[in-house]
């Protein structure tokens, strides 16, 4: 069963990362009747409301996914029936990403897709759009046969569906895989066998819940507060999960859902059922209602995408946002725009030991009661946070260290990678650039005789650090306004030269971009030309075409994580 779990999970994460692009205004949710039979205390919910171009999308981002690794590490799980049939569904999926226009039509569906996720209590129900049904089930009745699967044939209310039995290997009761389809919509979801008549009701839409997510308002709410396009929402309701964990009356796969939580917390089974955790946990989830994701841009045609999406842990804790803000540092414009590479780090020195001294005592307060809730309290009152503080004096004044790769070489005739050429660029932001200099005097004997002026001439550090003359890399240090810069390459002395006029104001936690391609150009080609074929997990990098950039900062409404994907389709012969 826990094979299978796993299997079901990886699937589950890869439909979801497609179907994660949701609606805003009201006209869109009156526009989905779906939304009608969604409760509105869904654990999870994702859907699409606008048709999201799925066969362009495909053919951008087809390259980047390692079917042939994924399919090999996933195989091994294949040890139980359910388990291989559903590898044999995502097989075939990996198998025809190559050909984005087949592999639609072999699963039904058409060039755009509608699509939803959410739960009926702990039952996760998948809704999608179908243009061709009995391609999709000729895909399930090929699976059967691979691997000698069968599916008993159900009726509901007229409406036909398959329902799979999966192994009862956890001690919950066994659970139904089942498939229906209506009115050109696929209905997927897991059941408890003993209840699937009557969720299932509910999963095809022929019984209403008591408040419908429609009805509720939260997807216009949601969207309106955090200021998203329109085309994405998805959620998880922390709310409604603390509720499930200490309920006592939970079905089947609630109970199995709890266990693995369970886990993550060091708790018994039923160890969360007690009043105390009830009202603590119930506590806690109010103060941090709600992860959300939406989507702030989308542009797709057929040799480009870029997508904009945003992750919110929507916090109504003000002691510890209030401390988290006042974390903030500075992040150059730079490391956004970086050709390969940008890594920036913006952390308020001065502010560190106050910020993690009130988050730590928030963490601390009140002394719970809840058994697992007070083991990771005491946890955290074994380690004290004042010895973190006795390093930043070190770097009193720093707002940020931020880094750039700009351009690389490598040797093509070494037997060995060896740098022929370079242009990065490291940069630390701080209030006393000066003094925080004279501080690294200290250790670094070869600087001592060194006097940083703004605006000076670069000062050459490869003889005084006495670097390898082998890498042929001459590394420049200069002071440029509140910024310290080390650089190597013409490209990089314009970026350093041009943050002397850039004031550091805070602007966020971390940042980082990579630009797959031309990251990972040069070694792919120095490997190319090895006589030994590249590895499996090597190669999958080959024709990689994706630039990402992910942005992590905290407002008044929660810790909020942005992530920009630009992907290209490979050139076909």
């Amino acid at each position: 069963m826990k094979k299978f779990l796993l299997v079901a999970a990886l699937i589950l994460a890869g439909a979801m990362a497609y179907w994660f692009h949701q609606a805003s205004t009201p006209r869109l949710v009156k526009a989905n009747a779906v939304l009608e039979w969604v409760p509105a205390d869904t654990l999870v919910f994702s859907g699409l409301l606008n048709p999201f171009p799925l066969k362009l999308y495909l053919q951008t981002v087809a390259d980047n996914y390692p079917g042939g690794v994924a399919h090999g590490r996933l195989q091994a799980q294949a040890d139980e029936p359910m388990a291989a049939f559903l590898l044999s569904i995502f097989d075939t999926y990996l198998r025809g990403l190559k050909d984005p226009a087949a592999l639609l039509a072999r699963f039904g569906l058409a060039d755009t897709l509608k699509a939803y996720v959410y739960t009926l209590g702990a039952s996760p129900v998948i809704k999608l759009e179908l243009a061709r049904p009995e391609a999709f089930w000729a895909l399930l009745d090929q699976a059967e046969r691979d691997t000698g699967v069968t599916h008993t044939q159900g009726q509901l209310v007229g409406i036909g569906y398959r329902s799979y039995l999966l192994a009862d290997g956890a001690g919950t009761g066994p659970l139904s895989l089942v498939f229906a389809e209506y009115q050109g919509m696929l209905t997927i979801t897991v059941l408890p066998l003993s209840r699937d008549t009557e969720l299932l009701e509910t999963a095809l839409g022929l019984k209403r819940p008591v408040e419908s997510l429609a009805s509720s308002g939260m997807l216009e709410e949601i969207i309106d507060t955090h200021g998203f396009s329109g085309d994405s929402v998805s959620f998880i309701n922390h709310v409604a999960l603390a509720k499930a964990l200490t309920s006592e009356d939970a079905d089947p796969l609630a109970r199995q859902l709890s266990r693995r939580i369970y886990g993550l917390l060091s708790a018994g089974v039923g160890e969360l059922q007690t009043p105390e955790c009830r009202r603590e946990l119930m506590t806690l989830a109010s103060h941090w209602p709600r992860t959300l994701i939406g989507l702030n841009e989308m542009r797709i045609d057929e040799q480009h995408s870029h997508i904009e999406a945003t992750m919110v842990i929507e916090s109504r804790n003000r002691i510890i946002l209030t401390a988290l803000q006042r974390l903030r540092g500075f992040i150059p414009a730079y490391v956004g725009e970086a050709s390969l590479f940008g890594m920036g780090l913006g952390i308020d020195v001065d502010e560190f030991p106050p910020a993690v001294k009130a988050i730590w005592s928030e963490l601390q307060t009140p002394a719970y009661q809840c058994a697992p809730l007070a083991r990771l309290q005491a946890g955290l009152s074994a380690r004290d946070p004042v010895i973190l503080g006795m390093f930043t004096g070190l770097a009193e004044s720093v707002k940020g260290v931020s880094l750039a790769l700009l351009d690389y070489r490598l040797d093509e005739q070494q037997a060995e990678p060896v740098i022929t050429a370079i242009d990065g660029l490291l940069s630390l932001a701080a209030d006393k650039p000066t003094a925080l200099f004279d501080t690294v005097k200290i250790f670094v004997p070869g600087l001592a005789e060194m006097q940083l002026v703004d605006g000076a001439e670069a000062i050459d550090l490869s003889t005084r650090l006495r670097l390898p003359a082998r890498f042929g890399i001459k590394p420049m240090l200069a002071l440029r306004g509140q910024h310290l810069v080390i650089y190597v390459g013409d490209r990089a002395k314009v970026l350093a030269d041009s943050l002397a006029e850039v004031p550091v104001a805070a602007n966020g936690l971390f940042s980082i971009l990579a630009d797959y391609p031309r990251l990972f150009g040069p070694l792919l080609t120095l490997a190319e030309m090895a006589v030994e074929p590249l590895p499996e997990e090597f190669a999958v990098l080959q024709g990689y075409k994706m630039r990402q950039q992910i942005h992590l900062d905290v407002n008044d409404k929660g810790v909020v994580l942005t992530s920009v994907v630009d992907s290209e389709a490979r050139a076909r012969d």
